[in-house]
């Protein structure tokens, strides 16, 4: 699921949770994180594609990792691709 499909219903859009590799804790983190900046499609709900910044990916992985929360996505966390 993108990015831009993510709570929209309450008007909050929350960076997805990770999932497969990038949720799996036995992997090292920064494989874990490489996987979800890169192999995972993030978007925004007007389409533009986007990826974490990195400090935003660590928080990404903190939430997740100790409380299994998804972050809110900012106009600093990301980055537009081209």
């Amino acid at each position: 699921m993108s990015v831009g499909e993510k709570r929209v219903e309450s008007g909050i859009l929350t960076w997805s949770a990770p999932t497969g590799f990038a949720a799996d804790k036995s992997n090292s983190i920064i494989q874990r994180m490489q996987y979800y900046r890169f192999s995972v499609k993030h978007c925004l709900k007007d389409g533009t594609r986007v990826m974490p910044t990195i400090p935003t990916l660590k928080l990404i992985m903190q939430a997740w990792d100790e409380f299994g929360l998804e972050v809110a996505i900012d106009v600093d966390s990301y980055i537009v691709r081209s």
